[in-house]
C-alpha cells in the first residue's frame, strides 16, 4: 500500500449485535486500524456516502439501495466489494417477496471487483453461480473475544455520532412525497404551497419525528422525567437496592421440565449446544441436534450430564430438544448468556448436517469454545480441517464420553485449537488477509471492464419489462452495445423485474429515482440513443421524464414508446390524464398504428413527435404453468381490469363486479380467472366493497406469491377467451388469436371495434357461450384478428424502432474505454 485507504463498509444497520456484522465488518475494520487504512460504518445506501472512498465493502446486504449504491461506486471508478458468509444460493433462500439474494448477487457481477466469503465451499458455490470472471477470496471469521467486542461496540458508537453530526435535513428520511414537492419546489413548476401540499408533508412520518425530538425539552414534562430519572438512580446507589426506573433487566430464562420430570442430577456436566434456531433454507440450527439424538440419550444414560441449549426459539426448543432423554435447559440467546455457559461448559457440541448451507458455514462457534478452555465434539467440515487434530469429529457418543472421562484430555486439546485459532483466525492474521483483498482490488483492474452503451433503455413499471427484451433483442442484431437503467422504486415494488431485466444478457444498473438523488445520474458519454418505455411528464413516468431531459441537454437522440394500446397523451385522456396537459421530453414517439388513430385531442407538439413503428410487445406464446388450484380440467375464461379505475362511474364498476359473479354462476362447469393489473390491483387492494364469491371463481392476486409476476401474456394461452375492461388485454387476446371482448356498459369504445362490447348482463352470456361453441368461437376469432390489422402496424416493430432511432444518432465525440 502506498497510500492511506478509505473503506467504507455498507452494513444492514448500525448494530453490533447483529453477528454478520460483528464478524464480517467490525472486526476487520478494527484489524486494519494498523494498516494505514481508514474505514468508515455505514448504513444509509445513499450516494453522498460514497464521497471519499477508495473501496466499497457491502456486508451481505441485497436491498434496492444497496444496488444502486454499488452501481454508482462502480460509475465512479470505486471497487466494489462484496462480502458473504452464507451460501445464498440454495433454495427458497430469503424468498419473501423483496429482492432475493442471489439474482441480485448475479446481476452485480459485472461490476464486483471481488467477493469474499468466509470458507472454500462457499467461495466455490459463488464461483458455480457467478462465473470465474469475478476474484473470489476467503477470509474467515475472526475471533469473538470480550476486548474485541467492546472495541466494535466503541466503532459502531462512532458510526452512529457521524450520523448524529450530519445536518438535520440529511438525517431525515423524507417519504417520496415529500422529496417530489421538493423537487417541484426546485424546479420552479410549483411557486405556492397549497395547503393540501403542507398537510401531506406534516402528515409525513420522519418530519412528525424531527419535529417531536426538536420540541421536546419545550415541555416541563421533558425536564421532570430527566430530573426524577437522575434522583431516583443516585437514591437507590445510595440505599443498595435497583432503581425503580432503570432499563428493565432481561427476562429470565425460560426452562423446561425434563422428559419424565428428571432434573439434571448436582454433579452434572453440561453439554453446550449455542446458535441460531434455524431456518428454512437449509437444515441446520436446533435440528442438528435431533440428528444426534441417539448419541444425546445413550450418554445421559451412563453419565450424569446436563444438555444446556442456548438460542433464539423455546417453541422450537420445546417442540424438538425437550422430548430427547437427556436432562436438558433453555437458555435464550444473548452475548453474554453465551460466555456464561461456555465459562461453566464440559464439552461443546457442534452438529452438521453437511447439507448445501450448512457446508459452508464457518469455524466461528468451534473457535469461540477453544478460546473458553471448552472441548468440541464437531461434525467434519471443510472449515474445521485446521482444527481437526485439536477437537473430536470420530462420532459424538465416542467424543462427549472421552473428554468427560479425561478432562485433562479436553484442557490439553482446546489449548492446542486456542494457538492455532489465534494464528488462523486471530486479528493481525484477518487484517493480513483483507489488506491482501485491498491491495488486489486497488491494483488490478475490475473483474469486468464498465460497461460503454451506445444504447440506454429505461425501465421504471412492471409492464415496462416485456417491451424490453425485444428491444434489447433487436439492438443485439445490430451489435449496438446496450444497458437497461431500471429505477429503485420498480425494484422495491416489483423485484420480480428486476430479475426478469438481468435475464436479457445486458448490463442493468438500478438508479435511484428519489429526487435528491437523481440530481448526481450522468449519461455515460457513450450514449448515442435514450429509449425509454414510459415517459411522460405525469407523476407514474417522472423518473423516465426526467433522464429524458437531462439526456436532450447533453445532446443524446431520446425516443420514448407508446406503452399501452390506450395511452395516455397519445390515444386516450380523462379527467385525471388531460391530454392536452401531457408532455413528452423525448424528440420521437414510437407509435403501435398509424398516426390517424391517434385521439383527435392530442396537442400538435407530441403529434408532430409521433412516428407509426407497430408493437415491440411480443406475442403470447408458451404459456407459464398455472397453479395447482387452477383445475386442469375445465375451459378457462379470463376476466382483466384495467389500470386505470379511476376513468369508471360507479355504475360501471357495480356491473362489472356483479357480472362477473352471474356470469361465474351461470357456468358452472367453466373456470373463470380473474387477474387484477399488477400495478393498479384495484380489485385486490383499493376496492372495499363487496368481491364477487363463486366456487368456480379464482382471483390471480399479484401479492400472492403464486401469481407473482403473471403477466397477461403468461396465461392466454390456458384460456378460452377474455373479457376486460378497456386496456391493451383485449389487443393481447386478439393478436394470440383468442376470443376478445370489452366491457362498455356506459363507455363509448369504438376505438376498440369490431371486438365484441358488453352492454348488458346477457352479452356475457352470450360471448361466453360463443367461446365454447366451435362455430361461434371462429367468428369471434375473425373479429379479433381484423381488430388487430386495424391498430397495429405489421411487421417487427422492435427492428424498425431501433433502426429509425440510429439513422441519426451521432456517435459522441469520445473514445471508448
Amino acid at each position: 500500500m502506498t497510500k492511506r485507504l478509505t473503506v467504507g463498509w455498507k452494513v444492514t444497520s448500525l448494530s453490533n449485535r447483529i453477528a454478520s456484522i460483528r464478524y464480517r465488518a467490525l472486526f476487520p475494520l478494527l484489524a486494519l486500524r494498523g494498516s494505514d487504512v481508514e474505514s468508515h460504518v455505514f448504513a444509509a445506501g445513499t450516494s453522498d456516502q460514497l464521497d471519499g472512498l477508495d473501496v466499497l465493502v457491502i456486508v451481505k446486504a441485497f436491498s434496492v439501495q444497496d444496488v444502486a449504491l454499488a452501481h454508482t461506486a462502480a460509475q465512479r471508478g470505486i471497487p466494489v466489494i462484496f462480502d458473504l458468509c452464507d451460501n445464498i444460493f440454495v433454495d427458497s433462500y430469503n424468498r419473501n417477496g423483496s429482492l432475493s439474494p442471489a439474482p441480485v448477487l448475479q446481476g452485480l457481477a459485472g461490476l464486483l471487483s471481488a467477493v469474499v466469503v468466509t470458507t472454500q465451499p462457499l467461495a466455490d458455490a459463488v464461483c458455480v453461480h457467478l462465473g470465474s470472471d469475478v476474484p473470489v477470496f476467503v477470509v474467515p471469521d475472526g475471533i469473538e473475544q470480550p476486548a474485541l467486542i467492546a472495541d466494535a461496540a466503541s466503532a459502531m458508537e462512532e458510526a452512529k455520532r457521524r450520523v448524529r453530526a450530519q445536518p438535520l435535513f440529511r438525517r431525515l428520511r423524507y417519504s417520496p412525497k415529500v422529496l417530489n414537492g421538493l423537487a417541484l419546489m426546485r424546479s420552479g413548476k410549483v411557486h405556492v404551497l397549497t395547503g393540501r401540499m403542507v398537510r401531506k408533508v406534516a402528515r409525513s412520518a420522519p418530519v412528525r419525528r424531527a419535529v417531536r425530538t426538536t420540541l421536546q425539552p419545550l415541555k416541563p414534562s421533558w425536564w421532570y422525567k430527566r430530573a426524577y430519572f437522575v434522583f431516583e438512580t443516585a437514591r437507590a446507589r445510595v440505599q443498595g437496592r435497583p432503581s425503580r426506573v432503570a432499563r428493565k433487566p432481561e427476562p429470565a430464562a425460560v426452562e423446561y421440565p425434563v422428559a419424565g420430570n428428571t432434573p439434571a442430577a448436582p454433579d452434572a456436566r453440561r453439554l453446550l449446544w449455542f446458535g441460531n434456531h434455524g431456518a428454512v433454507h437449509g437444515r441446520f440450527g436446533m435440528v442438528d441436534l435431533v440428528d444426534i439424538q441417539a448419541d444425546l440419550e445413550r450418554v445421559a444414560a451412563e453419565c450424569h450430564v446436563e444438555l444446556v441449549v442456548v438460542s433464539n426459539s423455546v417453541k422450537k426448543y420445546a417442540e424438538l430438544i425437550h422430548p430427547i432423554r437427556i436432562p436438558s435447559r433453555y437458555v435464550e440467546w444473548s452475548s453474554e448468556a453465551v460466555q456464561q455457559e461456555l465459562s461453566r461448559a464440559a464439552v461443546v457440541l457442534v452438529p452438521n448436517s453437511r447439507d448445501p448451507f450448512s457446508i459452508c458455514k464457518s469455524a466461528n462457534r468451534t473457535v469461540l469454545a477453544l478460546q473458553a478452555n471448552v472441548p468440541v465434539v464437531a461434525t467434519y467440515t471443510p472449515a474445521l480441517e485446521p482444527l481437526r487434530r485439536c477437537i473430536r469429529t470420530e462420532g459424538f457418543y465416542e467424543g462427549i464420553v472421552a473428554y468427560l472421562k479425561d478432562p485433562a484430555l479436553g484442557a490439553a486439546q482446546a489449548a492446542q485449537g486456542q494457538a492455532i485459532a489465534n494464528a488462523l483466525f486471530g486479528q493481525p492474521a484477518i487484517g493480513e488477509r483483507w489488506l491482501e483483498v485491498l491491495t488486489r482490488v486497488r491494483t488490478q483492474p475490475p473483474a469486468r471492464q464498465a460497461a460503454t452503451p451506445e444504447l440506454l433503455v429505461v425501465a421504471n413499471l412492471v409492464q415496462d419489462v416485456e417491451l424490453i427484451a425485444p428491444l434489447v433483442d433487436a439492438a443485439r442484431a445490430r451489435q449496438i452495445e446496450t444497458a437497461v437503467w431500471a429505477s429503485t422504486s420498480m425494484a422495491r415494488r416489483w423485484p420480480y423485474a428486476l430479475t426478469a431485466l438481468h435475464g436479457l444478457g445486458v448490463p442493468v444498473r438500478l438508479i435511484n429515482d428519489e429526487p435528491h438523488a437523481m440530481a448526481n445520474v450522468e449519461i455515460p458519454s457513450s450514449v448515442r440513443a435514450l429509449l425509454t418505455i414510459a415517459e411522460t411528464s405525469l407523476g407514474p413516468h417522472r423518473f423516465a421524464h426526467q433522464l429524458t431531459r437531462r439526456a436532450c441537454k447533453t445532446g443524446v437522440t431520446t425516443a420514448t414508446l407508446q406503452h399501452g394500446y390506450e395511452n395516455v397523451g397519445l390515444t386516450y385522456t380523462d379527467e385525471v390524464h388531460c391530454i392536452d396537459r401531457i408532455e413528452f421530453a423525448a424528440s420521437r414517439i414510437f407509435t403501435w398504428g398509424t398516426l390517424d388513430q391517434l385521439h383527435p385531442g392530442i396537442r400538435n407538439d407530441n403529434r408532430a413527435k409521433c412516428v407509426a413503428a407497430g408493437t415491440p410487445k411480443p406475442v403470447a406464446g408458451n404459456p407459464r404453468p398455472l397453479p395447482s388450484s387452477v383445475p386442469d380440467d375445465k375451459p378457462l375464461i379470463g376476466v382483466f381490469e384495467n389500470l386505470h379505475w379511476h376513468r369508471y362511474s360507479e355504475a360501471y364498476r357495480a356491473f362489472f363486479l356483479e357480472s362477473v359473479e352471474k356470469i361465474a354462476r351461470a357456468f358452472p362447469d367453466v373456470t373463470f380467472l380473474v387477474k387484477p393489473h399488477n400495478a393498479g390491483r384495484w380489485l385486490t387492494s383499493r376496492h372495499k366493497g363487496d368481491k364477487p364469491v363463486a366456487p368456480n371463481l379464482l382471483v390471480a392476486d399479484p401479492s400472492d406469491v403464486q401469481w407473482e409476476g403473471v403477466t397477461a401474456n403468461d396465461l392466454l394461452g390456458h384460456m378460452q377467451g377474455v373479457i376486460t375492461s378497456p386496456s391493451t388485454v383485449a389487443l393481447d387476446a386478439a393478436r394470440a388469436g383468442l376470443p376478445s371482448a370489452v366491457v362498455g356498459f356506459d363507455l363509448p369504445l369504438d376505438n376498440y371495434a369490431p371486438l365484441p362490447t358488453i352492454i348488458a348482463i346477457d352479452d356475457w352470456l352470450s360471448f361466453v357461450g360463443a367461446c365454447l361453441d366451435e362455430s361461434d368461437r371462429a367468428q369471434l376469432v375473425a373479429s379479433s384478428r381484423q381488430f388487430v390489422e386495424r391498430v397495429i402496424v405489421p411487421g417487427d416493430a422492435a427492428a424498425r424502432i431501433i433502426e429509425t432511432l440510429f439513422e441519426k444518432a451521432e456517435r459522441p465525440m469520445v473514445e471508448k474505454t
